[in-house]
């Protein structure tokens, strides 16, 4: 995973920020849902367990977090479903 590889293609964004978990979570199920093989879901959260849930839940669903920023609070991550 790159710390800054922000320039993928991307096939879907989403903007948790002000959402306590599970909201998060249950946003970014329902995305990659109807999401195809291969394609990334650009997500940006700020709430303080937001990353850790998500990597929990990418390796419980083998998704793969290829991209990883930070500004701030916010989290910006790439997943590749």
């Amino acid at each position: 995973m790159s710390e800054n590889t922000l320039d993928m293609r991307l096939d879907l964004s989403l903007d948790v920020t002000q959402m306590s978990c599970p909201l998060p979570l249950i946003r970014i199920k329902k995305a990659v849902k109807d999401m195809k093989p291969g394609a990334v879901l650009q997500v940006v959260g700020n709430d303080p367990i937001f990353e850790e849930t998500v990597k929990d839940f990418c390796e419980e669903n083998k998704h793969e977090i290829v991209g990883r920023n930070q500004e701030g609070r916010n989290v910006t991550l790439l997943i590749k479903v």
